[in-house]
């Protein structure tokens, strides 16, 4: 697990600036749960570079999925004032 983050820090600024990529990160690899993977997010229907099998040495696998979104931030609390025409 180890090696496998030290390597995706050594690639994730380069990933990260395609496109169609939205994501890096370490976990399991689809194949062999017993091995760790860079797993890395595409987004569904967008064109993005082709990803090699292996970084650095360590399994990449790919999830395809919608964009990411936080939901939530920039709600208002309170309510919003009310405009007065003068």
């Amino acid at each position: 697990m180890e090696r496998a983050a030290v390597v995706k820090e050594s690639h994730a600024t380069a990933l990260m600036s395609q496109g169609g990529i939205q994501g890096v990160g370490v976990g399991r690899s689809g194949d062999n749960p017993a091995e760790t993977a860079i797993v890395i997010y595409v987004i569904n229907g967008q064109t993005h570079p082709e990803i090699p099998q292996l970084l650095g040495g360590v399994r990449t696998k790919i999830v395809e999925g919608d964009r990411f979104r936080a939901f939530g931030w920039g709600k208002e609390t309170k309510p919003a004032a009310k405009c007065v025409k003068k």
